[in-house]
């Protein structure tokens, strides 16, 4: 609940960060300044990601796993063995999933890293 609630308010706070102006007298407008706590909302929602995919991935590879041997869960968690078709499923999905939440977290980051290099 917590985490649910963070990740509300972070990403509420995204609106109140950004400033913008006209783009000459056109009807547009371009931001112009973005307060370091406009990106609260993506940390935030990646932590959230993150503890929710580690713990469906824990009750998955321990609960479904006979074997008591960390080779056995480790190849359960890359290649679903040992899990029935449900569950692999619901493994496989979760780490595409939490494979392109990480890929975009990289790339806002890397946009955020390339724009505090001067011109």
């Amino acid at each position: 609940t917590f985490l649910w609630i963070a990740t509300l308010a972070g990403c509420i706070t995204a609106p109140f960060s950004l400033k913008a102006i006209h783009i000459g007298t056109t009807q547009r407008c371009i931001d112009s300044e973005v307060k370091g706590y406009g990106s609260a909302g993506i940390v935030i929602s990646a932590v959230n990601d993150t503890l929710i995919f580690l713990a469906i991935t824990y009750k998955l590879v321990f609960y479904h796993i006979a074997s008591e041997t960390w080779s056995a869960r480790a190849t359960s968690f890359w290649k679903g063995e040992g899990m029935g078709q449900t569950s692999k499923l619901l493994l496989k999905t979760g780490q595409l999933y939490y494979l392109y939440v990480l890929w975009i977290i990289v790339i806002h980051i890397l946009r955020g890293l390339l724009e505090l290099l001067p011109a």
